[in-house]
């Protein structure tokens, strides 16, 4: 995505004041001029081979500390004066692996410090308290910062797509290392999560009309991305189509027509092969029966979900409410 990466280094270089070397690598054909350095990985990157180039840009990098961006990242002003106390604290040794605060586009927390599970990969993740720390911890790929010491240590597993946990495995095996992490609150970037250029295994890929309504889902433009929706053809991409429409409708408190949808879409799912997507499905009911006060058919629906998923974070947490139980950490 040029446009995308021209804007990040046009941020890091009116950000960071003389930095010493911006690595870009993937489909490089035209570098922005603030670019030291290029490896143009194209195919690979056209197969969702993040890890391949993580490493690439990790392996070809001279400083200390590693400080890895998604093309969509936009750094705040102020992004680096306030990053200096982790970087620091990695030059230390008190830390070895960072991460700062990551806002989508309407400004709520993206996945900078969160929990997911060690055996299920297909199990959502959850947004962690920034003072707590936990054993599954991770930190987003999309903004991370480690020494090289535990990047020579660890390294990406090459074996991993891009949306195949290669960030969760990479923080999970740091973590068993022995590596220690810190948070930053005060630097904080957005994610910008561009529908253009997704790689198969993340939600917002398929169709570009399908694509489009994600990305204005992901912005909080549920008005908006219901209108797109509706001009999709129901027939394409039923089970996503019909699960979108429920989910949008539950954030506009359509609950009728919520629950309407997500029937529609458990009719259309295949337990093996859509799993994750009727685990969410049964949750979201589960949601809708609690909010209605149907105790009874929310914890049935919120069974269902933990037959399917044992480790799903959110039916754990929804039950202990429902029975009258501390939410607590997943």
């Amino acid at each position: 995505r040029p446009a995308a990466l021209e804007a990040l280094c046009d941020s890091i270089s009116k950000t960071v004041p003389d930095p010493k070397e911006i690595i870009i690598v993937g489909n490089v054909s035209r570098p922005p001029g603030s670019v030291t350095s290029a490896i143009d990985m194209k195919e690979e990157a056209a197969r969702g081979e993040i890890c391949k180039l993580r490493n690439a840009a990790s392996s070809r990098a001279e400083g200390s500390i590693l400080v890895l961006f998604d093309d969509d990242i936009a750094l705040a002003e102020n992004w680096y004066e306030n990053i200096l106390p982790l970087f620091e604290a990695i030059e230390s040794g008190r830390a070895q692996i960072g991460a700062c605060r990551v806002v989508g586009p309407n400004q709520k927390r993206w996945y900078d410090w969160s929990w997911a599970s060690r055996s299920d990969p297909e199990c959502p993740s959850f947004l962690l308290p920034y003072s707590q720390k936990h054993e599954n911890l991770y930190v987003s790929g999309c903004c991370m910062i480690f020494s090289r010491e535990v990047w020579d240590a660890i390294r990406f597993d090459e074996e991993r797509l891009n949306h195949q946990h290669d960030d969760v495995d990479f923080c999970h095996r740091a973590s068993d290392a022995d590596f220690s992490f810190k948070f930053c609150h005060e630097a904080v970037v957005t994610h910008l999560m561009l529908p253009a250029g997704r790689n198969p295994e993340d939600p917002a890929s398929g169709s570009d009309s399908f694509a489009e309504v994600i990305h204005q889902y992901r912005n909080g433009e549920i008005t908006q991305a219901m209108e797109s929706l509706q001009k999709i053809e129901p027939e394409i991409e039923a089970a996503r189509y019909n699960y979108y429409s429920g989910l949008f409708h539950f954030c506009l408190r359509n609950f009728s027509e919520a629950t309407s949808s997500f029937g529609a879409a458990l009719q259309t799912l295949d337990i093996i092969s859509d799993r994750a997507l009727v685990a969410m499905t049964c949750y979201r009911l589960g949601l809708i029966h609690t909010i209605l006060k149907d105790k009874d058919s929310a914890l049935e629906k919120l069974q269902n979900v933990l037959e399917i998923m044992p480790d799903h974070p959110f039916a754990r947490m929804r039950i202990r409410l429902l029975n009258g139980e501390p939410a607590g950490l997943p």
